[in-house]
């Protein structure tokens, strides 16, 4: 397939990066109504973990094959699925149904989800030939920007409107976006050429997206990134004495940290020497905020240091897309990949964070925390020998 356009689609890629915030408000929702949805529901906060990140289960079984029928139906028809399935499913989930339908509904959003993650980028990539690591960046921005929206905007509106009305405006969010692009996105931006779709073909796609240091690799770093993120946006703020300011505040710095990365990308730094500062700057502060929780500090600027890192990862991590794969179809597989270990990490993250806060209290989380940014600075550092130094 082959990108169509010569110059950078702002307008275009704009909304494409609100469709990806819609996507990561399918998880920023619960997460702001996290305490109310338990009370409701009358559940343990593990079993609540669950419920938060069961929506990445798709994903992690799916996500590499994605690809294939995107091949098939082309871009904007699933970007359109995606969009009105999931706009559809919040509508339902705002009359909060019996647990068991929930916890259904929070699986089938799963598919709108990837499909989303998947397609959006890869649309925004090919609308951005002059600025493709800044737009990847950009792109790595919007699950920040999603619930830094949600933790501002959610309070207000959930005193007026309780959480049915926060998810029915969700949802009727996502459906005016799908009529949005079925009437504007050019069916056309990218060419595909239908694949067979069986399962030998979908276990070879997994062997020739992981079997390449190129594709695999920024999925690696960001299974480490997601693990980490919506746990402890659900986490921290209850860590310490009570700063409402940190919960704004958090989502803010990622974002923040993610434009930072995404500059510096463009114009002085390589993707993966970006990535190896991230995860460098991350570990530091989760390993200040141990010794400020062991002193009994105020712990509010560490907590928000900590996001600034993880915005640096999100951002860099993106970017190291179109450095190290250059083909709309290799990044797309790199794409997939990235959503497939990201919703692995996302699945896995909430419940075993909560875990490790129940079972240990804050050290055992936060030491935690430590050994998995380590483990992907490591990773990084190792793996990043076996690559060339400049972009083939």
């Amino acid at each position: 397939m082959s990108a169509l356009t010569q110059k950078t689609n702002w307008p275009l890629i704009l909304t494409l990066w609100l469709a990806g915030m819609s996507a990561a408000m399918q998880f920023s929702q619960v997460s702001v109504t996290f305490a109310t949805l338990q009370a409701h529901y009358g559940i343990s906060e593990s079993a609540m973990s669950w419920l938060l990140s069961i929506t990445s289960l798709f994903g992690v079984v799916f996500a590499a094959c994605a690809g294939l029928f995107i091949q098939r139906w082309g871009y904007k028809h699933i970007l359109l699925m995606a969009l009105f399935l999931g706009g559809a499913l919040s509508l339902v989930e705002s009359t909060l149904p019996p647990l068991r339908v929930m916890f259904a509904l929070r699986v089938l959003e799963g598919i709108s989800h990837l499909a989303i993650v998947v397609t959006a980028p890869t649309l925004m990539a090919a609308s951005a030939p002059r600025h493709r690591s800044l737009v990847m960046s950009l792109w790595g921005t919007f699950f920040g920007m999603a619930f830094a929206l949600t933790n501002a905007f959610a309070p207000w509106w959930l005193a007026r409107f309780e959480v049915s009305g926060l998810f029915f405006a969700h949802g009727a969010l996502m459906l005016f976006m799908g009529v949005f692009f079925a009437l504007k996105l050019d069916r056309n931006l990218i060419v595909t050429t239908p694949e067979p779709i069986h399962v030998r073909r979908m276990l070879q796609l997994h062997v020739e997206i992981y079997g390449k240091l190129r594709t695999a690799l920024p999925s690696l770093m960001f299974m480490c990134y997601t693990t980490l993120f919506v746990a402890l946006l659900t986490l921290l703020p209850q860590l310490g004495a009570p700063a409402p300011w940190v919960s704004v505040a958090m989502p803010l710095f990622t974002l923040a940290g993610a434009f930072v990365a995404g500059l510096i990308v463009q114009y002085r730094a390589t993707p993966p020497q970006m990535v190896r500062a991230a995860f460098g700057l991350t570990l530091a502060a989760i390993l200040l905020l141990i010794v400020a929780n062991f002193a009994q500090m105020n712990l509010s600027v560490f907590k928000v240091a900590i996001f600034f890192g993880l915005g640096l990862q999100q951002g860099s991590i993106y970017g190291m897309v179109p450095y190290l794969t250059h083909q709309p179809l290799q990044q797309s597989q790199s794409i997939a990949a990235i959503a497939q270990l990201g919703n692995l990490g996302a699945i896995m993250g909430p419940p075993l964070l909560t875990f490790m806060w129940l079972a240990g209290g804050a050290n055992l989380l936060l030491f935690t925390c430590a050994a998995i940014i380590g483990a992907g600075l490591l990773l990084m550092m190792f793996v990043f020998k076996h690559l060339p130094k400049k972009t083939p």
